[in-house]
Protein backbone atom coordinates (compact mmCIF):
# COMPACT_ATOMS: atom_id res chain seq x y z
CA UNK A 1 0.00 0.00 0.00
CA UNK A 2 1.16 3.55 -1.02
CA UNK A 3 0.00 6.27 0.87
CA UNK A 4 -0.30 9.33 -1.56
CA UNK A 5 -0.30 12.59 0.98
CA UNK A 6 -0.19 16.64 0.98
CA UNK A 7 0.67 19.17 3.03
CA UNK A 8 -2.02 21.88 3.22
CA UNK A 9 -1.69 25.63 5.49
CA UNK A 10 -5.15 26.18 7.10
CA UNK A 11 -6.29 28.68 4.75
CA UNK A 12 -7.49 32.26 6.89
CA UNK A 13 -10.82 33.51 6.68
CA UNK A 14 -11.39 36.62 7.90
CA UNK A 15 -15.17 37.58 9.72
CA UNK A 16 -16.75 40.97 9.97
CA UNK A 17 -14.53 42.54 13.28
CA UNK A 18 -16.27 44.40 16.15
CA UNK A 19 -15.64 48.55 15.77
CA UNK A 20 -13.15 50.02 17.88
CA UNK A 21 -12.65 53.21 19.54
CA UNK A 22 -9.66 55.11 18.98
CA UNK A 23 -9.60 57.91 22.15
CA UNK A 24 -6.41 57.80 23.78
CA UNK A 25 -6.39 60.05 26.75
CA UNK A 26 -2.77 60.63 27.00
CA UNK A 27 -2.01 59.69 30.41
CA UNK A 28 0.04 56.88 31.79
CA UNK A 29 -2.43 55.76 34.79
CA UNK A 30 -5.87 55.39 34.01
CA UNK A 31 -9.02 55.71 36.18
CA UNK A 32 -10.14 52.28 37.08
CA UNK A 33 -13.06 51.16 35.08
CA UNK A 34 -13.09 54.16 32.46
CA UNK A 35 -11.49 52.78 29.44
CA UNK A 36 -12.93 49.16 28.37
CA UNK A 37 -10.39 46.68 25.82
CA UNK A 38 -11.70 45.76 23.05
CA UNK A 39 -11.34 42.98 20.80
CA UNK A 40 -11.80 41.78 17.36
CA UNK A 41 -11.63 37.96 15.96
CA UNK A 42 -9.19 36.99 13.11
CA UNK A 43 -10.05 32.81 12.66
CA UNK A 44 -8.99 29.84 10.18
CA UNK A 45 -11.82 27.95 8.62
CA UNK A 46 -11.69 24.55 10.59
CA UNK A 47 -12.44 26.21 13.59
CA UNK A 48 -15.25 23.70 14.67
CA UNK A 49 -17.54 20.72 13.04
CA UNK A 50 -20.10 22.85 11.17
CA UNK A 51 -18.38 21.64 7.40
CA UNK A 52 -19.09 24.36 4.94
CA UNK A 53 -20.41 22.55 1.24
CA UNK A 54 -16.35 22.05 0.35
CA UNK A 55 -16.57 19.32 3.17
CA UNK A 56 -13.24 20.95 4.41
CA UNK A 57 -13.78 24.32 5.67
CA UNK A 58 -15.74 24.59 9.11
CA UNK A 59 -17.28 28.30 10.84
CA UNK A 60 -17.67 29.09 14.13
CA UNK A 61 -20.90 27.72 16.11
CA UNK A 62 -23.24 30.62 17.51
CA UNK A 63 -22.61 30.54 21.27
CA UNK A 64 -18.69 29.72 21.14
CA UNK A 65 -16.54 30.75 23.68
CA UNK A 66 -12.94 32.62 24.22
CA UNK A 67 -11.07 32.62 27.67
CA UNK A 68 -9.38 36.19 27.04
CA UNK A 69 -6.26 36.94 29.28
CA UNK A 70 -4.03 40.21 29.72
CA UNK A 71 -1.49 40.91 31.97
CA UNK A 72 -0.85 44.82 32.45
CA UNK A 73 1.41 46.27 35.29
CA UNK A 74 1.40 42.90 37.03
CA UNK A 75 -2.08 42.90 37.42
CA UNK A 76 -3.91 40.10 35.12
CA UNK A 77 -7.93 40.31 34.01
CA UNK A 78 -9.32 37.36 32.50
CA UNK A 79 -12.94 37.22 30.12
CA UNK A 80 -15.25 35.08 28.30
CA UNK A 81 -16.22 36.30 25.14
CA UNK A 82 -18.82 35.00 23.16
CA UNK A 83 -19.15 34.78 19.49
CA UNK A 84 -21.91 34.05 16.88
CA UNK A 85 -21.68 32.53 13.88
CA UNK A 86 -20.36 34.97 12.05
CA UNK A 87 -17.10 35.12 14.77
CA UNK A 88 -18.24 38.24 15.67
CA UNK A 89 -17.71 39.04 19.82
CA UNK A 90 -21.42 39.44 21.20
CA UNK A 91 -20.16 39.68 24.61
CA UNK A 92 -17.35 39.87 26.56
CA UNK A 93 -17.99 38.96 31.01
CA UNK A 94 -16.28 40.31 32.77
CA UNK A 95 -15.51 43.58 30.79
CA UNK A 96 -11.37 44.06 31.19
CA UNK A 97 -9.71 47.67 31.49
CA UNK A 98 -7.39 49.17 30.62
CA UNK A 99 -4.97 50.20 33.64
CA UNK A 100 -2.13 52.48 32.16
CA UNK A 101 -1.46 53.87 28.78
CA UNK A 102 1.19 51.26 28.87
CA UNK A 103 1.24 48.13 26.49
CA UNK A 104 -0.82 44.97 27.81
CA UNK A 105 0.08 41.44 27.28
CA UNK A 106 -2.89 39.61 25.81
CA UNK A 107 -3.67 35.81 25.67
CA UNK A 108 -6.59 33.93 23.90
CA UNK A 109 -7.93 30.35 24.22
CA UNK A 110 -10.58 28.12 22.62
CA UNK A 111 -11.00 24.70 22.82
CA UNK A 112 -14.01 22.27 22.76
CA UNK A 113 -11.77 19.16 24.39
CA UNK A 114 -12.31 16.27 26.74
CA UNK A 115 -10.35 13.56 26.76
CA UNK A 116 -13.31 11.43 25.81
CA UNK A 117 -13.84 14.04 23.46
CA UNK A 118 -9.97 13.92 22.21
CA UNK A 119 -9.70 10.26 21.50
CA UNK A 120 -13.12 9.31 20.24
CA UNK A 121 -13.77 12.46 17.63
CA UNK A 122 -16.19 10.13 15.36
CA UNK A 123 -19.67 12.48 16.45
CA UNK A 124 -17.46 15.69 16.26
CA UNK A 125 -13.87 16.89 15.35
CA UNK A 126 -11.65 18.14 18.55
CA UNK A 127 -10.41 21.81 18.39
CA UNK A 128 -8.06 23.61 20.23
CA UNK A 129 -6.59 27.08 19.08
CA UNK A 130 -4.64 30.23 20.73
CA UNK A 131 -3.81 33.79 19.94
CA UNK A 132 -0.73 36.07 21.60
CA UNK A 133 -0.64 39.59 21.08
CA UNK A 134 0.39 43.44 22.36
CA UNK A 135 -2.18 45.83 22.80
CA UNK A 136 -1.55 49.18 22.40
CA UNK A 137 -3.47 51.73 23.48
CA UNK A 138 -6.11 53.15 21.97
CA UNK A 139 -5.98 50.14 19.30
CA UNK A 140 -8.92 47.21 18.89
CA UNK A 141 -6.87 44.07 19.80
CA UNK A 142 -6.87 41.80 17.17
CA UNK A 143 -7.04 37.64 18.50
CA UNK A 144 -5.39 36.19 15.51
CA UNK A 145 -6.53 32.56 16.20
CA UNK A 146 -3.88 29.87 15.52
CA UNK A 147 -5.00 25.51 15.50
CA UNK A 148 -2.73 24.18 17.99
CA UNK A 149 -3.68 20.70 16.20
CA UNK A 150 -2.77 19.21 13.05
CA UNK A 151 -6.13 17.72 10.89
CA UNK A 152 -5.34 14.26 9.43
CA UNK A 153 -7.72 13.49 6.18
CA UNK A 154 -7.58 9.59 5.27
CA UNK A 155 -10.03 7.88 2.44
CA UNK A 156 -9.50 4.32 1.05
CA UNK A 157 -10.58 4.08 -2.62
CA UNK A 158 -12.15 0.60 -3.34
CA UNK A 159 -14.26 -0.20 -0.46
CA UNK A 160 -17.07 1.49 1.42
CA UNK A 161 -15.89 3.35 4.43
CA UNK A 162 -19.29 2.32 6.25
CA UNK A 163 -18.32 -1.58 5.95
CA UNK A 164 -15.44 -0.33 7.72
CA UNK A 165 -16.51 0.61 11.17
CA UNK A 166 -15.05 3.98 12.47
CA UNK A 167 -11.29 4.50 11.48
CA UNK A 168 -8.81 5.32 14.07
CA UNK A 169 -5.27 7.59 13.68
CA UNK A 170 -2.32 6.19 15.39
CA UNK A 171 -1.12 9.48 17.10
CA UNK A 172 -0.51 11.18 20.55
CA UNK A 173 -3.07 10.43 23.06
CA UNK A 174 -1.52 12.52 26.08
CA UNK A 175 -1.76 15.95 26.36
CA UNK A 176 -1.62 19.40 28.62
CA UNK A 177 -4.74 21.85 28.54
CA UNK A 178 -4.31 24.91 30.89
CA UNK A 179 -3.64 28.60 30.24
CA UNK A 180 -1.61 28.05 27.58
CA UNK A 181 -3.75 25.46 25.76
CA UNK A 182 -3.20 22.57 23.94
CA UNK A 183 0.24 20.97 24.11
CA UNK A 184 1.49 17.29 23.53
CA UNK A 185 2.79 16.08 27.02
CA UNK A 186 4.25 12.27 26.44
CA UNK A 187 6.15 12.00 23.16
CA UNK A 188 5.92 8.31 24.28
CA UNK A 189 1.94 8.07 24.90
CA UNK A 190 1.14 7.37 21.30
CA UNK A 191 -2.83 5.38 21.30
CA UNK A 192 -5.35 5.81 18.84
CA UNK A 193 -7.81 8.38 18.12
CA UNK A 194 -11.32 7.63 16.30
CA UNK A 195 -11.52 9.63 13.44
CA UNK A 196 -14.82 11.44 12.44
CA UNK A 197 -16.41 10.24 8.99
CA UNK A 198 -17.30 13.22 6.31
CA UNK A 199 -20.06 11.84 4.05
CA UNK A 200 -19.75 15.26 1.98
CA UNK A 201 -15.96 14.41 1.39
CA UNK A 202 -15.59 10.99 2.28
CA UNK A 203 -12.45 11.32 3.90
CA UNK A 204 -11.72 9.94 7.55
CA UNK A 205 -11.28 13.23 9.81
CA UNK A 206 -9.31 13.71 13.04
CA UNK A 207 -7.72 17.16 14.91
CA UNK A 208 -4.67 15.40 16.81
CA UNK A 209 -1.58 16.40 19.07
CA UNK A 210 1.71 17.62 16.92
CA UNK A 211 4.77 15.23 16.68
CA UNK A 212 6.95 12.70 15.21
CA UNK A 213 4.91 9.96 14.65
CA UNK A 214 7.51 6.73 12.80
CA UNK A 215 7.00 3.20 11.68
CA UNK A 216 5.58 1.45 14.65
CA UNK A 217 4.57 -2.34 14.86
CA UNK A 218 1.07 -0.81 14.38
CA UNK A 219 -0.92 0.67 12.02
CA UNK A 220 -1.16 3.96 11.72
CA UNK A 221 -4.61 3.69 10.46
CA UNK A 222 -7.46 1.12 11.71
CA UNK A 223 -11.07 0.54 11.38
CA UNK A 224 -13.11 -1.33 14.26
CA UNK A 225 -13.85 -4.36 12.10
CA UNK A 226 -10.18 -5.07 12.59
CA UNK A 227 -8.82 -4.13 9.74
CA UNK A 228 -5.79 -1.99 9.10
CA UNK A 229 -2.96 -0.21 6.52
CA UNK A 230 0.57 -2.13 6.30
CA UNK A 231 2.77 0.58 5.33
CA UNK A 232 5.43 2.23 6.89
CA UNK A 233 5.59 6.05 7.94
CA UNK A 234 7.88 8.74 8.89
CA UNK A 235 5.68 12.04 9.97
CA UNK A 236 6.48 15.03 11.61
CA UNK A 237 3.16 16.29 12.41
CA UNK A 238 2.91 20.46 12.67
CA UNK A 239 -0.47 22.30 14.58
CA UNK A 240 -1.98 24.39 11.92
CA UNK A 241 -1.55 21.86 8.91
CA UNK A 242 -3.75 19.14 6.85
CA UNK A 243 -2.13 15.92 6.20
CA UNK A 244 -4.21 13.84 3.66
CA UNK A 245 -3.70 10.17 3.34
CA UNK A 246 -5.14 8.72 -0.29
CA UNK A 247 -5.09 5.30 0.13
CA UNK A 248 -5.56 2.47 -2.37
CA UNK A 249 -5.70 -1.09 -1.51
CA UNK A 250 -7.04 -4.36 -0.61
CA UNK A 251 -8.88 -4.52 2.52
CA UNK A 252 -6.07 -4.94 4.83
CA UNK A 253 -5.81 -6.22 8.34
CA UNK A 254 -4.54 -4.99 11.60
CA UNK A 255 -1.00 -6.55 12.41
CA UNK A 256 1.13 -6.31 15.35
CA UNK A 257 4.56 -8.12 15.22
CA UNK A 258 3.27 -9.55 11.73
CA UNK A 259 0.39 -11.33 13.71
CA UNK A 260 -3.51 -10.59 13.41
CA UNK A 261 -5.26 -8.70 16.12
CA UNK A 262 -8.70 -7.24 16.94
CA UNK A 263 -9.69 -4.27 19.17
CA UNK A 264 -12.08 -6.16 21.55
CA UNK A 265 -11.90 -3.31 24.43
CA UNK A 266 -11.85 0.39 24.28
CA UNK A 267 -9.58 2.65 26.24
CA UNK A 268 -11.63 4.49 29.36
CA UNK A 269 -10.36 6.79 31.78
CA UNK A 270 -7.65 9.65 31.25
CA UNK A 271 -3.91 8.49 30.53
CA UNK A 272 -1.28 8.72 32.86
CA UNK A 273 -4.05 8.39 35.87
CA UNK A 274 -5.66 5.42 37.98
CA UNK A 275 -8.43 5.07 36.46
CA UNK A 276 -6.48 4.73 32.67
CA UNK A 277 -7.60 1.41 30.96
CA UNK A 278 -5.79 1.08 27.66
CA UNK A 279 -7.20 -0.81 24.87
CA UNK A 280 -7.22 -4.46 24.70
CA UNK A 281 -6.45 -6.42 21.57
CA UNK A 282 -6.92 -9.92 20.90
CA UNK A 283 -4.75 -12.46 18.44
CA UNK A 284 -6.93 -14.39 16.16
CA UNK A 285 -4.92 -17.63 16.96
CA UNK A 286 -3.92 -19.63 19.25
CA UNK A 287 0.09 -19.45 19.86
CA UNK A 288 1.21 -22.51 17.50
CA UNK A 289 -2.08 -22.31 15.42
CA UNK A 290 -2.06 -21.09 11.52
CA UNK A 291 -5.09 -20.09 11.34
CA UNK A 292 -8.30 -19.30 13.78
CA UNK A 293 -9.64 -22.69 14.21
CA UNK A 294 -6.76 -24.81 14.43
CA UNK A 295 -5.98 -25.68 18.26
CA UNK A 296 -2.56 -24.63 18.15
CA UNK A 297 0.27 -26.21 21.06
CA UNK A 298 -0.45 -26.76 24.33
CA UNK A 299 1.63 -25.61 27.33
CA UNK A 300 2.14 -26.20 31.34
CA UNK A 301 1.95 -23.34 33.13
CA UNK A 302 5.42 -21.35 32.60
CA UNK A 303 6.37 -23.11 29.53
CA UNK A 304 7.53 -21.39 26.44
CA UNK A 305 7.93 -24.34 24.16
CA UNK A 306 4.82 -25.95 23.68
CA UNK A 307 3.67 -29.60 22.15
CA UNK A 308 1.51 -30.52 19.96
CA UNK A 309 -1.81 -32.01 21.51
CA UNK A 310 -0.62 -35.98 19.55
CA UNK A 311 2.92 -35.56 20.74
CA UNK A 312 2.74 -38.04 23.17
CA UNK A 313 4.03 -35.10 26.15
CA UNK A 314 3.50 -36.31 29.36
CA UNK A 315 1.49 -33.45 31.05
CA UNK A 316 1.50 -34.72 34.22
CA UNK A 317 3.01 -34.21 38.29
CA UNK A 318 5.68 -37.19 37.17
CA UNK A 319 7.14 -34.91 34.60
CA UNK A 320 10.51 -33.98 35.32
CA UNK A 321 10.35 -31.72 32.17
CA UNK A 322 8.02 -29.77 33.84
CA UNK A 323 9.12 -26.83 36.27
CA UNK A 324 6.79 -27.35 39.49
CA UNK A 325 7.01 -26.12 42.94
CA UNK A 326 4.93 -26.78 45.87
CA UNK A 327 3.78 -22.73 46.56
CA UNK A 328 3.13 -19.51 44.76
CA UNK A 329 6.27 -18.48 47.04
CA UNK A 330 8.18 -21.11 45.39
CA UNK A 331 7.55 -19.94 41.96
CA UNK A 332 8.31 -16.34 43.00
CA UNK A 333 12.02 -17.02 44.33
CA UNK A 334 12.38 -19.14 41.01
CA UNK A 335 12.21 -16.09 39.04
CA UNK A 336 8.82 -17.29 37.24
CA UNK A 337 6.26 -14.57 38.89
CA UNK A 338 6.66 -10.67 38.71
CA UNK A 339 5.68 -10.63 42.36
CA UNK A 340 4.53 -12.54 45.09
CA UNK A 341 0.96 -13.55 46.25
CA UNK A 342 -0.13 -10.94 48.89
CA UNK A 343 -3.40 -12.73 50.02
CA UNK A 344 -4.69 -15.89 49.47
CA UNK A 345 -6.49 -16.89 46.87
CA UNK A 346 -5.80 -13.42 45.09
CA UNK A 347 -4.16 -13.64 41.67
CA UNK A 348 -1.95 -10.64 41.61
CA UNK A 349 1.27 -13.19 40.72
CA UNK A 350 1.96 -13.10 37.33
CA UNK A 351 4.44 -14.69 34.96
CA UNK A 352 7.62 -13.12 34.12
CA UNK A 353 8.28 -12.21 30.56
CA UNK A 354 10.84 -14.73 29.78
CA UNK A 355 7.96 -17.44 31.16
CA UNK A 356 5.21 -16.11 29.31
CA UNK A 357 4.29 -18.52 25.89
CA UNK A 358 2.65 -15.43 23.70
CA UNK A 359 6.02 -12.61 24.72
CA UNK A 360 8.21 -15.58 23.55
CA UNK A 361 6.35 -16.88 20.71
CA UNK A 362 4.56 -13.39 18.90
CA UNK A 363 6.89 -10.63 20.71
CA UNK A 364 6.14 -7.83 22.96
CA UNK A 365 3.35 -5.98 23.51
CA UNK A 366 1.92 -8.99 23.28
CA UNK A 367 1.50 -11.31 26.23
CA UNK A 368 -0.86 -14.08 27.98
CA UNK A 369 -3.97 -12.59 29.34
CA UNK A 370 -4.53 -11.80 33.00
CA UNK A 371 -6.92 -12.73 35.25
CA UNK A 372 -8.99 -9.99 34.74
CA UNK A 373 -9.18 -9.94 30.73
CA UNK A 374 -9.96 -13.81 31.44
CA UNK A 375 -13.00 -12.60 33.58
CA UNK A 376 -13.43 -9.56 30.75
CA UNK A 377 -13.57 -12.16 27.78
CA UNK A 378 -16.67 -14.32 30.03
CA UNK A 379 -18.50 -11.43 31.24
CA UNK A 380 -18.03 -8.93 28.91
CA UNK A 381 -18.49 -10.69 25.57
CA UNK A 382 -21.48 -12.25 23.75
CA UNK A 383 -20.78 -16.28 23.28
CA UNK A 384 -22.12 -18.09 20.57
CA UNK A 385 -21.40 -22.13 20.72
CA UNK A 386 -20.36 -22.76 16.81
CA UNK A 387 -20.62 -26.99 15.56
CA UNK A 388 -17.70 -28.32 13.45
CA UNK A 389 -17.80 -28.26 9.81
CA UNK A 390 -17.14 -31.35 7.89
CA UNK A 391 -17.12 -29.48 4.66
CA UNK A 392 -14.82 -27.02 5.67
CA UNK A 393 -12.64 -29.02 7.81
CA UNK A 394 -13.16 -26.71 10.80
CA UNK A 395 -13.79 -27.89 14.96
CA UNK A 396 -15.98 -26.69 16.89
CA UNK A 397 -15.58 -23.37 18.51
CA UNK A 398 -16.98 -20.43 20.33
CA UNK A 399 -17.61 -17.11 18.93
CA UNK A 400 -17.16 -14.40 21.35
CA UNK A 401 -18.58 -11.08 20.10
CA UNK A 402 -17.09 -7.99 22.51
CA UNK A 403 -20.51 -5.91 23.72
CA UNK A 404 -18.07 -3.01 23.31
CA UNK A 405 -16.97 -2.55 19.73
CA UNK A 406 -18.62 -5.53 18.15
CA UNK A 407 -15.70 -6.96 16.82
CA UNK A 408 -15.16 -10.77 17.48
CA UNK A 409 -13.01 -13.65 18.20
CA UNK A 410 -13.08 -17.12 17.94
CA UNK A 411 -11.73 -20.26 20.28
CA UNK A 412 -11.61 -23.26 19.00
CA UNK A 413 -12.25 -26.36 21.38
CA UNK A 414 -9.17 -28.41 20.09
CA UNK A 415 -8.72 -30.85 23.63
CA UNK A 416 -6.71 -30.09 26.69
CA UNK A 417 -5.04 -32.26 29.01
CA UNK A 418 -5.91 -31.42 33.03
CA UNK A 419 -5.71 -34.19 35.56
CA UNK A 420 -9.83 -34.02 36.49
CA UNK A 421 -10.71 -35.71 32.69
CA UNK A 422 -7.41 -37.69 32.58
CA UNK A 423 -6.45 -35.97 29.12
CA UNK A 424 -9.41 -37.33 27.55
CA UNK A 425 -12.29 -34.80 27.57
CA UNK A 426 -12.90 -35.10 23.48
CA UNK A 427 -14.61 -38.49 24.71
CA UNK A 428 -16.03 -37.22 27.71
CA UNK A 429 -17.68 -34.51 26.98
CA UNK A 430 -17.49 -33.64 23.41
CA UNK A 431 -14.73 -31.27 22.60
CA UNK A 432 -13.61 -28.96 24.90
CA UNK A 433 -10.27 -26.51 25.61
CA UNK A 434 -9.43 -24.58 28.33
CA UNK A 435 -6.99 -21.19 28.45
CA UNK A 436 -4.04 -20.36 30.89
CA UNK A 437 -3.63 -16.34 32.04
CA UNK A 438 -0.26 -15.88 33.56
CA UNK A 439 -1.28 -15.25 37.18
CA UNK A 440 -1.89 -18.08 39.57
CA UNK A 441 -3.72 -18.50 43.04
CA UNK A 442 -3.10 -20.63 46.16
CA UNK A 443 -5.40 -23.58 46.10
CA UNK A 444 -7.61 -24.60 48.81
CA UNK A 445 -6.31 -28.28 48.40
CA UNK A 446 -3.59 -28.43 50.59
CA UNK A 447 -2.06 -25.30 49.77
CA UNK A 448 -0.29 -25.90 46.51
CA UNK A 449 0.19 -23.19 43.30
CA UNK A 450 -2.42 -23.38 40.71
CA UNK A 451 -2.91 -21.46 37.63
CA UNK A 452 -5.53 -19.53 36.68
CA UNK A 453 -7.64 -20.92 33.16
CA UNK A 454 -10.83 -20.68 31.22
CA UNK A 455 -12.53 -24.05 30.38
CA UNK A 456 -14.72 -24.12 27.75
CA UNK A 457 -16.60 -27.61 27.16
CA UNK A 458 -19.09 -28.31 24.50
CA UNK A 459 -21.26 -30.71 25.64
CA UNK A 460 -21.50 -28.98 29.01
CA UNK A 461 -21.21 -25.28 27.49
CA UNK A 462 -22.77 -23.57 30.58
CA UNK A 463 -20.70 -25.17 32.89
CA UNK A 464 -17.71 -23.19 31.52
CA UNK A 465 -16.00 -20.66 33.47
CA UNK A 466 -12.92 -19.69 35.13
CA UNK A 467 -11.17 -22.52 36.95
CA UNK A 468 -7.87 -22.91 38.97
CA UNK A 469 -5.98 -25.61 37.21
CA UNK A 470 -2.55 -27.82 37.98
CA UNK A 471 0.15 -25.85 36.36
CA UNK A 472 0.98 -29.34 34.25
CA UNK A 473 -1.55 -29.17 32.69
CA UNK A 474 -1.43 -28.80 28.94
CA UNK A 475 -3.75 -25.94 27.96
CA UNK A 476 -4.41 -23.54 24.82
CA UNK A 477 -2.61 -19.81 24.84
CA UNK A 478 -4.34 -16.51 23.64
CA UNK A 479 -2.09 -14.14 23.05
CA UNK A 480 -3.21 -10.37 24.08
CA UNK A 481 -2.11 -6.94 23.53
CA UNK A 482 -2.14 -3.02 24.76
CA UNK A 483 -1.27 -0.48 22.73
Amino acid sequence: MKPIYKYLLFALAVPALASCSTDEPGVETLPEGKYPMEFSVDFAPQTRVSASDDGMSCTWNDGDKITITVTQNGQVQTATATLDANGNITDCTPTIYWTSTAPADVKAIYHNITFVRYTNQSDGLAYSMKATTTAEFGRCVQLNMEHQLAQIRMKLSGFNPEDYGNAMFYGYVYYTLDEDGFTTKDKNGRGYITMYYDRTSGYFIANVGPGRITTAAVPLFYFYNGSGDNFSYDYDIKAGQVYTFDLESEKPALKINGHEAVLMRNASGTPGSADYVPPLYFATCNVGADTPYDGGLLFWWGDTKGHTADSGFDFSKNNSEIKMFDSCQEYFDNGMLTSPLTTENVSDGTLTPEYDAAVQHYGSPWRMMTFSELQWLWTETEQELCPSDEASGHCAYVKYTSKETGNSIILPLTGFFYEPWAGSPESEYGGGAMYWCSQVQESSRGGSCWGIAYIILKDLFSYSNLTPAETYSGLSIRPVANL
